[in-house]
């Protein structure tokens, strides 16, 4: 194993101090945005910085490297109180398995998780750590979050649920993951991530923390940047990661109409990113359903996703109605032949809305709700 530590500026008590993990495999493209957007941060606080690599073959340790010895030489302005800047290098057995090897290092009472293809923003720890002070009881605290490209271009601003509850944790995230923070006492309530997932382990750590009933705070506030691009997991690897979306949610909330819905949902998106029919789509999911929970085929399941399949052509028709109005009728027909009493539904709703209003007075009636 590679290890590397510098400290610089005065050492102080654990209270002071905000912890960002970065963990890190063959990102040279994107890494040193990500470290310069962690060591750039300014404010009155202490910044533990850790940097898990898993092995990496590209040119990334030298960028993580080369840093450290930015820092010892006085090459690099240091705008908070001081930073520890740590790093390690050996194979993992994933994402999880880094992190949580991070987590478990560090010294602050704040934790930062930001993967290596994203940023922060300016200001960003120094805001959150203000949060926290006002607010002793709060555990998680989350904002908003740029959604950008490859180069940097702003594609568009993610605001963040100004709610998270057991309703809105059936639809949404609290916000993209860079964007949320946590106190490390969390970790003794909750545990660390499970280390079993590979794509949704954030999903599911915020579902077991609104389970455990984590006081949860949004800030408006945009906290960093999210990048979209061909090599990102969650761009790459769609089935998989919706597949533990809905291991997660069954798992927390059950066989429930609110998760079949959310079921639905997927399987368009499926249908959607391997141009597949919805039906298609469905037994990909359901097999991969399977994989990952190690249930057996068995009436309860194949019921649940031929529910699922209703809501799937309803959502389908959701995703055309902006562009392609008779396919979207075409695909909530199917939906009503299934399952009649969809129409009686808000997932009909959302559909005639998105079909007669159209995307500018659609959003602009959504906004106001």
């Amino acid at each position: 194993m590679a290890y590397g530590e510098n400290l610089w500026g005065q050492i102080a008590t654990n209270h002071s101090w905000v912890s960002v993990i970065t963990p890190s495999y063959n990102q040279g493209d994107f890494v040193e945005r990500t470290i310069t957007s962690v060591l750039s941060q300014e404010g009155d606080f202490y910044l533990e910085y850790i940097v898990v690599d898993g092995g990496s073959s590209d040119e990334s340790m030298e960028i993580i490297k080369r840093y450290g010895s930015l820092l010892k030489e006085n090459r690099l302005p240091v705008k908070c109180s001081g930073i520890e800047y740590k790093w390690f290098s050996e194979p993992d057995k994933g994402q999880s398995d880094a992190l949580n090897k991070g987590f478990s290092m560090a010294k602050g009472e704040i934790i930062g998780w930001l993967n290596s293809d994203d940023t922060y923003t300016p200001f960003t720890l120094e805001r959150v750590k203000r949060e926290f002070a006002k607010l002793p009881a709060v555990e998680i605290i989350y904002g908003d979050c740029n959604i950008i490209d490859e180069k940097d271009s702003l594609i568009k601003v993610h605001h963040g649920q100004k709610f998270f509850d057991k309703k809105t944790a059936l639809s949404y995230v609290p916000s993209y993951q860079p964007a949320i923070f946590f106190r490390k006492r969390l970790f003794k309530k909750i545990g660390y991530l499970s280390e079993g997932l590979h794509f949704a382990m954030d999903h599911e750590y915020w579902l077991r923390a609104l389970i455990h009933q984590a006081k949860i705070l949004y800030v408006p506030f945009i906290f960093a940047n999210a990048r979209l691009h061909g090599a990102a997991k969650t761009s790459r690897d769609l089935l998989p990661v919706c597949g533990e979306v809905l291991w997660n949610l069954i798992k927390y909330f059950g066989w429930v109409l609110s998760v079949v819905n959310r079921c639905g949902l997927l399987i368009a998106e499926i249908s959607e990113g391997y141009n597949l029919s919805v039906e298609e789509a469905g037994q990909r999911l359901k097999e991969e359903f399977l994989r990952l929970s190690h249930f057996k085929p068995s009436p309860q399941i194949s019921l649940f996703f031929q529910n699922s399949l209703s809501f799937g052509y309803v959502w389908s028709g959701i995703n055309r109605a902006f562009r392609y109005k008779k396919k979207a009728l075409l695909q909530f027909g199917r939906a009503i032949s299934r399952n009649p009493l969809l129409i009686f539904r808000k997932v009909s709703l959302i559909f005639f809305s998105r079909l007669i209003l159209g995307p500018k007075t659609y959003y602009i009636l959504k906004k106001t709700m």
